[in-house]
């Protein structure tokens, strides 16, 4: 069956970020190196935005949001209010490489898959929240009419292996990959009627389908559906993640090709704690 989640593209030439995003590595290092004085310092500059309870600021071209658990962790997520780099198509090679460039300039990026679904489920917990639902909605209709318009990319990728569990890649290309092990592959379908909440929790974090299923519903105003490779390869077989909307589902797509070249919501993630 063909996915209509995804249309691949021809592949266009790539840009390499490496070296801009080792020398932005070896600056993070020697920053860390600085006197208690300048740390003192800089921690002053930053305290007044970053808080680990959940507060969302609008500003001009994007959305700050504080308090997004991921990976095991509280972070500061900033929303781009447009789609990266003009609304450019890549390759996910592409945007690795573009995001390692954004990363080394502190600009905005691609996120992986559990990026993505925390900045979203968190904006859904606190949809009701007296101070920010306005805000909250206009970001929720942003995020609607991107899902409704284009295939959106993430930075991680499911390798389908012919025999034992699959590995999904999240950050892929990336130096702070995560790896994980799971079971993906299976029958496409709508999550709450196949509760696939070992393949969940390693594509998104997050093994609630229930939750899972209300937050793509907020957003889409349909019901989540996965899409993914639905049999054992002959050999490994590489495929991309990412999200849409569609006439009868929000897609969770588990099965692009990483040839294929396609649009990105950008992304900041800073750790609060």
């Amino acid at each position: 069956m063909t996915n209509p989640f995804y249309d691949p593209k021809k592949l266009i030439v790539s840009r390499t970020g490496e070296q801009a995003y080792k020398d932005y590595l070896a600056r993070t290092r020697d920053e860390s190196k600085k006197t208690s004085k300048t740390k003192k310092q800089k921690q002053a500059i930053t305290s007044t935005t970053l808080t680990t309870e959940f507060s969302l600021e609008d500003l001009t071209d994007f959305w700050r949001v504080n308090g997004v658990n991921y990976r095991n962790g509280i972070y500061q997520v900033g929303l781009l209010k447009e789609l990266l780099d003009n609304k450019v198509t890549k390759t996910q090679d592409e945007w690795v490489e573009y995001s390692k460039e954004a990363i080394a300039k502190d600009e905005f990026y691609v996120g992986d898959f559990p990026l993505y679904h925390a900045l979203f489920s968190t904006l859904f917990r606190n949809k009701d929240h007296a101070q920010f639902k306005d805000n909250i909605e206009q970001a929720r209709q942003f995020l609607q009419k991107m899902f409704n318009d284009y295939w959106l990319m993430t930075l991680s990728r499911i390798k389908y292996k012919p025999s034992g569990q699959d590995l999904v890649t999240h950050n892929y290309g990336l130096q702070d990959k995560l790896e994980v092990q799971e079971n993906i592959l299976g029958t496409n379908g709508y999550i709450n009627q196949i509760n696939p909440q070992n393949e969940l929790n390693a594509i998104l974090g997050s093994n609630d389908v229930n939750e899972i299923n209300q937050v793509y519903k907020w957003i889409t105003g349909k019901d989540a559906y996965l899409w993914r490779v639905n049999s054992k390869p002959e050999k490994i077989d590489e495929r991309v993640a990412g999200f849409v909307a569609v006439s009868y589902g929000a897609g969770l797509g588990c099965d692009g090709g990483p040839s294929g070249s396609d649009r990105a919501l950008g992304v900041r993630a800073k750790l609060i704690r």
